[in-house]
Order: C-alpha cells, then sequence, then structure tokens
C-alpha cells in the first residue's frame, strides 16, 4: 500500500481506494518494430510475469471485441428491505452467517497491452452485497471502473461458490456507487439501516474479500468519526464516515454491519502509512441506497450539473504567472456545453462560482454540487489578466453512452498497441510503465 499523504483541506484526507488488482500473465501480440533485444526482453519480462498463465486472451493482435451493456432506463422502482423500530442486538455470529448470504465477490478480467506490444490479463477484485432478493448488487464503482469502461464483464460470486456473469446496471462516479444485476432468485438480501442516525462509539463489522483470497472476512470495531470529506482522487471528494474495523485491499464495496445485523455503510477506502493503523472510511448507506434507486430507475443519477468543462488544479508558479492567487485552468470547453456556450474558452482560469471561491479541483466540484442541473449561476474568470463575469445555465451530466464508451476503448486500444519508441508512459512516466511489468500490484 503506497503511503498517502493529507491534502490542505480541513478534513478532507488522500486515501486509496481498497480494491486489488493482480496481473496474471502476458503474451506478445506485436513486434511492429522491436528489435531482436527488445524481443528478448519483451520474452524475458513474459516468462517473469507469468507468460502462458491460464485465463490469457486470444493472441491475434487485437484486443477481444467489446461487448456494451447499453445500460437503458429501466423504469424499475424497486423497494430495498428497511429496517424496522425495535430491532434489537445480534450475536457477532449470527451477524457474520447473515453476512455470509448477503455477500458476494466481485471480479473482472482486464485486458491491457504494455510497452513491450505484449497483451495482459490482470484482474480487479473487490467485494459487493445484494440489496433485492432477485439480484441487483451493490459495489463501489472503482471495482468495476476497468470493466465499465472496457467493454468486459464483470463476476459476482456467492458464499456458495456460483459465479454469475453481472450486468453493470449503472454508475454513480463522483460518489463511487456501481449497481450490477445478476440472474438469480431468491437471494438473501441486506436490511438497510438509518445511517443517518449513526453515532460515534457503536460497534460495526466489516465483511469482504480482503486480498481477493481470504474470502468472506469478518473484522470488529467502533464507528470513530461522522461526516469525513474523503478525497480518493484528484477533484473528487466522497462524503463518509470513519472506522477503526480493519479494512484492506479487496474490501471495496463490502458491507458495514452494525449490531443488529443492518447495513448502515459500504467500505471503501483507508489511510495507510507508515505507524498510522485503524484509518477506514465508509459510504454512509442512507445515501449509496438513494443512489442505487434512481440508477436501477433511470440507468444513472438524474439531475446533476455539468458545465461541459474539463479543469486542472494550478501549481502557484502558474497562478503567479497568470496573477491569480488561485483557480482552476479550463484545460478544454466542449463547444456544446452550457459553459463555452455562454463565452467560456480554454485557457480561461475559473475563480468564483456564484460568489464562492474555487481554488482547486475539489473546491470547484463542491461549487457544482451545491446546484442542481437547470439552475443559473454566475462564473468568474480570468482571461488574459481581465476580469470576466458570465452566466450560465447548467447542463444535466449525463454519462457516456454505450456508443461513446465503444470509441473511448478503440481509442485506448489505439494508444497501447505501439511500440516502445512512442509509448506514452502517462503522468507516471518510465517508472510507472515499468511497475506495470511486475506480476502483482494492489492499490
Amino acid at each position: 500500500m503506497i503511503c498517502l499523504q493529507p491534502v490542505k483541506q480541513k478534513s478532507v484526507f488522500i486515501v486509496y481506494y481498497t480494491r486489488i488488482k493482480l496481473l496474471k500473465g502476458v503474451r506478445i501480440v506485436k513486434r511492429k518494430v522491436l528489435t531482436p533485444l527488445l524481443i528478448c526482453c519483451a520474452l524475458l519480462f513474459g516468462l517473469i510475469a507469468g507468460f502462458g498463465a491460464a485465463g490469457l486472451v486470444p493472441t491475434d493482435g487485437r484486443l477481444p471485441s467489446p461487448v456494451f451493456s447499453s445500460s437503458p432506463a429501466r423504469g424499475e422502482t424497486v423497494a430495498f428491505r428497511l429496517a424496522g423500530p425495535g430491532s434489537s442486538d445480534l450475536d457477532p455470529v449470527d451477524i457474520y452467517d447473515l453476512a455470509c448470504r448477503q455477500t458476494v465477490g466481485v471480479s473482472s478480467e482486464i485486458n491491457s497491452v504494455n510497452a513491450f506490444g505484449q497483451l495482459a490479463s490482470s484482474t480487479v477484485m473487490g467485494t459487493g452485497f445484494i440489496v433485492t432478493d432477485d439480484g441487483y448488487i451493490l459495489t463501489n464503482f472503482h471495482v468495476v471502473q476497468e470493466a465499465y469502461y472496457a467493454g468486459q464483464t464483470a463476476t459476482v460470486t456467492l458464499y456458495d461458490g456460483g459465479n454469475y456473469d453481472a450486468e453493470i446496471v449503472g454508475c454513480e462516479e463522483d460518489n463511487d456507487i456501481a449497481v450490477l444485476k445478476i440472474k438469480k432468485n431468491g437471494l438473501s438480501s441486506v436490511c438497510i439501516g438509518d445511517s443517518s442516525g449513526m453515532k460515534v462509539g457503536e460497534s460495526i463489522y466489516a465483511v469482504g474479500h480482503p486480498l481477493g483470497s481470504l474470502t468472506y472476512t469478518m473484522t470488529a470495531g467502533i464507528i470513530s468519526a461522522l461526516d469525513r470529506s474523503i478525497s480518493v482522487e484528484a477533484g473528487k471528494s466522497v462524503h463518509m464516515f470513519q472506522v477503526d474495523a480493519a479494512i484492506n485491499s479487496g474490501n471495496s464495496g463490502g458491507p458495514i454491519y452494525n449490531s443488529r445485523g443492518e447495513v448502515i455503510g459500504m467500505a471503501t477506502a483507508k489511510y495507510s502509512r507508515t505507524g498510522i493503523e485503524g484509518l477506514g472510511f465508509a459510504i454512509p448507506i442512507s445515501e449509496a441506497a438513494e443512489y442505487a434507486t434512481q440508477i436501477i430507475k433511470y440507468g444513472y443519477v438524474p439531475g446533476k450539473p455539468d458545465m461541459g468543462l474539463t479543469v486542472s488544479d494550478m501549481s502557484a508558479r502558474a497562478a503567479a504567472y497568470y496573477g491569480v492567487t488561485g483557480g482552476v485552468y479550463v484545460s478544454s470547453a466542449d463547444d456544446a456545453g452550457c459553459a463555452a456556450k455562454a463565452g467560456i474558452k480554454t485557457g480561461d482560469i475559473i475563480v468564483t462560482i456564484d460568489g464562492a471561491d474555487v481554488s482547486d479541483e475539489i473546491s470547484y466540484a463542491a461549487a457544482l454540487k451545491s446546484h442542481a442541473a437547470g439552475d443559473t449561476v454566475t462564473v468568474g474568470v480570468s482571461r488574459g489578466g481581465e476580469k470576466l463575469s458570465f452566466t450560465v445555465t447548467l447542463d444535466e451530466y449525463r454519462p457516456l453512452s454505450a456508443s461513446e464508451r465503444a470509441k473511448q476503448a478503440d481509442r485506448q486500444q489505439e494508444l497501447q498497441d505501439r511500440s516502445i519508441w512512442d509509448y506514452d508512459y502517462g503522468d507516471g512516466g518510465f517508472f510507472s510503465w515499468f511497475e506495470s511489468l511486475f506480476p502483482f500490484r494492489m492499490r
């Protein structure tokens, strides 16, 4: 687990998701301009990473054609099993018995091409839990993120060992929620507790699949704190509560039970650093269940605002160069988006939204979250040293369609299917590429 550092915002921490990713094996699929020496190196690394391992994808030089679910609006209104008043405490043994019937493993096979033109197959593993007896399952979006965008399938494993193909019904990326559906009835669904009534000091139990192999592990602890704003990646913070129960890689998406056997949260992340233990974080179930209800009905969460912009943080040096004390840089503006139509351009620096200061991606996202699609806001912009103001009526955010995801997957394949000489190392540089050659990677 990589060491993590707290960011400057009050009560906001950078943490890492608790899923696990294992690289299973590689196979040569392309030898466009590689020299004999590089071919030998590729073969050597292929042997190290498990050349010829079971489950490798075809070696025809292309990734398998994606099969996308269109995730149409289902129009379904599901009724989750809610906790009733006066529930009594259960013995931890009984809670574990419930959890074994309600908790599932979630995995997906991800295929990619590395710098040497080798096709690598890896498995992303996490946890989920059953929310309806006809097969709807809740998990973290980051557990199925690669499968969702690559059009590759997810697999759900029940306690009895049965494996089922899972449709990714829809996702709420900003709040790290995904809904899956398997074709099976008569399942044991969780009882949804009221996370709004949680109190610090209450006993909790986390059940999941740490390391992907220690299946159905239960750990115990207490609620350590409420209302944490947790940043899990640049520009994205998620509302969570804090627990001291052990949460490890592979626990992502798993249930957090209270002493009555009701699910009150979803294990999502942990803060990991030498000398620091017992800092786990979970999404409150009342929020997760509300998102899941909308995803099942519409295929996405409606009403979310969007300006059609891609923004990025500015370094202190860049801010000084542009003569601002903070803000986010507009890297691109969709011509069809509301911001571009209002006059905001690529290269602008957004410094305020409706009077609220925008200092970085997190504050930008928070300012948008405080509004709904259709709201009209005033956006303050710095352009070439000039202060400008634009009136913007916010669009509704819509997730990528199946065809758009297919195009994105094709583009990703095109970028990956290149020789080492023109390989894009990305933000991680050469060492990020080199790390991809090793057989085990945990997140």
